[in-house]
């Protein structure tokens, strides 16, 4: 399956396209016109899932490159395919994922079939059943599975009555804030002559396709499930091929791609939407192609940076007498920091330090352990598939894997202030920014950002600086080849944060405080920034990539009605008796967020189920530990209820507190170690405590997914539940008010205890316990702005029932 982006996190404002926006979109005289589509207010959910990635590749096919017509239509290839020529309409539901997903099985169906199977398969029982999603967000891969595991039935389109199960969710105007997702029901609307086991349709199997194969794939087996990017101009294309030309991301969406073509010399994608006949042509657009419109690639930069200043500094360090070409294909594929979709570099240092790194040259060369394997396609495919991590060597290689290990000591952070001395002194080292439009385009000179929105996140190798004609700057290395720039290297303007170039080194490191707090301050936000921790510390933040809440279920309802959720709501007024809602805890230096914030969550939910009689501060220390879902380099919410479920959890209090079985050891030091070990499973008490290890459990009884339409009924129903979001450089400073990114870059994700909501000077904002120590915000606490999935926190939350 094609995915043209991916997002990690996306913030959902709407780009209202009438009128004057409109005339200003056509001025530009681009490759597509825009017009009136949608009224206010209506305009369509997005629902592509935040970190989705596609299946790998799989497949080979009979087609030579030079078979490849310069116009393809499945409408015309496959005529007698009804359901090829069908525009669907997702109403209010962010139901993108399903709707694409069903268009694709039903035309492959009918192909594989020789046009003697014709099937309308169901959305909204892909939506409601398959266990891949909601009205918020879904992986296209999981409906895929669930054609394949369980079968899909069929269903038409809102008020059809035709199928076994029509799709329900309408396109209100305007269309609520959030739209409950249906339930799942297995059976038959009345009057259907088959029950909903007989009207099942499976698959054999799912696989990716990449954007190499893509046309040959149409070809031969149809239409395929893509995603893309959406920018707030797109909800205004009429006709043409679309490119970006203004406005904001608003998310990932999943469409049906069904063939290209070329139009007034502009190469296109042509895809099948699913907002109804009233968007684009008909329901139809046209994208750009052969430049990853609207699908900047996060790539593998950030293992490029790591190894390459590992590569030097073991030279420098060694004084020329080692030379080692660090494998990035190793550290993009074993390292765990990330894929080629994107990743850390700090990650990296880490598992240089840990496991250690190995030798690997370029692609082709046949050099050390792990040479890289991704080639510089023309163009590139839309989604790379990331290699798997093979912990062998090439061939031919006189050593093996293990006996090529290089290790680091220590890793850590420089500030804009001395990295000119870190430079002189030990190498070159990683570097970040934001890249805009214009930059793809730089040759020579000093590079300052002139025009183009911001594409994305890049990291580089800072290597040094000087002055050319005046004008300060630093001397950067890219990751893209000897045809960029200056025979791949550039020069940044230095001494004004260009493009976040030093103020990102500042957020991550600590220094510099004071300008970043200014800064903030000064925009006059919601928000005030202050100052929450020595100048060398950093909470580390520990929410597995990747990681997504359990699916809502039907099985948990509520007594609810909307009309009487309140205003504001906050749990320490609510349950008074219940101690442990109005704790805040830290987790030290160890990236336990996530063992912090489930434990939480079930401390106050076992005190809430027994209404007060049963008060039990759970140790977080065990879960960590203990519970197989994580350790102090991240983890998984879910993990951790499963655990409670199965084995049970014990109680302890907060480092130094001997409460309980097992209090939490691992404090909060400044600076932190690099490396912070994750402490060993003790299935025992402290000394003096009163009861054992095994008298001291605690159950579970079931865990649950909650979405966001639902999540004010369930606090105020169980209580407080884990929550998960993207932390930004900025976020470290927030002191009060209701924090909402304004600056910085990704530092990773972060999970956390979600007990309230309220309104604070005309802001919705929810209420939210951190576990990084009283010292942060407000006394612990902190507001994030309510309504707009703010750096994600809305995908969805996790829940778990005590077993008392």
């Amino acid at each position: 399956m094609m995915l043209v982006q991916v997002l990690l996190g996306v913030t959902l404002t709407i780009y209202l396209v009438h009128g004057s926006q409109i005339d200003y979109i056509n001025s530009f005289g681009t490759t597509w016109k825009a017009g009136k589509n949608f009224e206010k207010g209506s305009e369509p959910a997005l629902g592509l899932a935040p970190g989705y990635e596609p299946l790998p590749p799989s497949i080979t096919y009979d087609i030579a490159d030079k078979d490849i017509p310069e116009n393809f239509d499945a409408r015309v290839q496959w005529p007698a395919c009804y359901t090829i020529k069908e525009i669907r309409n997702q109403g209010c539901c962010g139901s993108c994922w399903a709707v694409s997903a069903a268009e694709v099985i039903s035309d492959r169906i009918c192909i594989a079939s020789k046009g003697k199977q014709q099937v309308e398969v169901s959305a909204v029982d892909i939506l409601t059943c398959s266990g891949a999603g909601n009205c918020s967000y879904g992986y296209p891969s999981g409906a895929f599975d669930y054609y394949v595991q369980s079968g899909v039935i069929s269903g038409g389109e809102v008020g059809s009555h035709k199928g076994c199960q029509p799709y329900t969710i309408i396109g209100d105007h305007p269309c609520a804030s959030t739209v409950p997702t249906p339930k799942c029901q297995k059976s038959c609307i009345t009057g259907y002559n088959r029950t909903y086991t007989q009207d099942k349709n499976f698959g054999s199997k799912s696989y990716g396709v990449d954007l190499k194969d893509v046309q040959k794939e149409i070809m031969t087996n149809g239409p395929v499930a893509a995603g893309f990017t959406v920018y707030e101009d797109f909800y205004a294309y009429k006709s043409g091929v679309y490119q970006h030309v203004t406005g904001k991301q608003n998310g990932g969406h999943g469409v049906k791609l069904m063939g290209w073509g070329v139009d007034n010399g502009v190469k296109y994608w042509l895809v099948a939407n699913s907002w109804g006949t009233v968007f684009g042509e008909q329901g139809y657009f046209k994208i750009k192609r052969g430049n990853n419109e609207c699908g900047f690639e996060g790539g593998s930069c950030w293992a490029f940076s790591a190894a390459e200043v590992i590569s030097d500094r073991i030279c420098i360090a060694s004084g020329n007498r080692q030379q080692v070409e660090v494998s990035a294909e190793d550290v993009l594929t074993c390292s765990g920091a990330g894929s080629c979709q994107g990743g850390w570099p700090s990650a990296v240092f880490d598992y240089y330090i840990k496991s250690g790194v190995i030798t690997g040259g370029l692609v082709n060369s046949h050099e050390g352990c792990q040479p890289y394997t991704i080639i510089g396609d023309h163009p590139c495919a839309s989604y790379v598939p990331t290699p798997k991590c093979q912990k062998s060597c090439i061939a031919g290689y006189n050593r093996t894997y293990t006996q090529d290990k290089h290790f680091g000591s220590k890793a850590y952070g420089v500030s804009l202030k001395d990295v000119q001395k870190e430079l002189m002194t030990n190498g070159p080292v990683s570097a970040m920014f934001t890249v805009y439009n214009d930059f793809f385009s730089y040759k020579t000179g000093v590079y300052q950002h002139v025009t183009g929105e911001a594409k994305g996140l890049h990291a580089v190798k800072l290597m040094g600086w000087g002055v050319d004609n005046g004008v300060k700057y630093w001397l950067v290395a890219n990751s893209w080849g000897t045809v960029f720039g200056d025979h791949g290297y550039f020069k940044i303007k230095r001494g004004n944060d260009e493009c976040g170039f030093e103020g990102a080194v500042d957020l991550a490191h600590g220094a510099n405080v004071n300008r970043i707090v200014d800064y903030i301050n000064n925009l006059d936000t919601t928000w005030k920034a202050g100052y929450n921790f020595e100048s060398d510390f950093k909470p580390k933040l520990g929410l597995i990539p990747g990681y997504k809440p359990l699916a809502p279920t039907s099985e948990v309802t509520y007594d609810i009605f909307d009309e009487d959720i309140p205003e504001s709501f906050d749990p320490r007024q609510q349950w008074t008796d219940c101690y442990t809602v109005k704790e805040v805890r830290d987790q030290g230096c160890c990236g336990s967020c996530w063992a912090f914030s489930t434990a939480e969550v079930i401390s106050d939910r076992i005190c809430v189920a027994s209404k007060g009689k049963q008060q039990v501060e759970v140790s977080a220390e065990d879960v960590l530990t203990c519970g197989g879902a994580g350790d102090c380099n991240g983890g998984s919410p879910r993990a951790v209820f499963s655990y409670y479920i199965k084995s049970g959890v014990i109680s302890g209090g907060l480092v130094g507190s001997h409460k309980g079985c097992q209090p939490y050891t691992i404090a909060h030091t400044s600076p932190c170690p690099i490396d912070i070990p994750t402490p060993k499973c003790e299935r025992s008490c402290i000394e003096g405590y009163n009861r054992t290890y095994t008298q001291d459990k605690h159950f579970g009884s079931k865990s649950y997914g909650v979405s966001v339409k639902d999540v004010q009924k369930e606090l105020m129903t169980n209580g407080p539940v884990s929550a998960t979001f993207i932390v930004y450089n900025d976020f470290y400073s927030y002191k009060t008010g209701v924090y909402q990114h304004v600056t910085g870059g990704i530092e990773g994700l972060h999970a956390v205890k979600l007990m309230g909501w309220g309104v604070e000077n005309g802001v919705d904002y929810w209420l939210v316990a951190n576990s990084w120590g009283t010292v942060f915000g407000q006394q612990g606490y902190f507001k994030i702005k309510r309504g707009n999935n703010e750096c994600g926190f809305e995908y969805g939350f996790d829940a778990v029932t005590p077993k008392l």
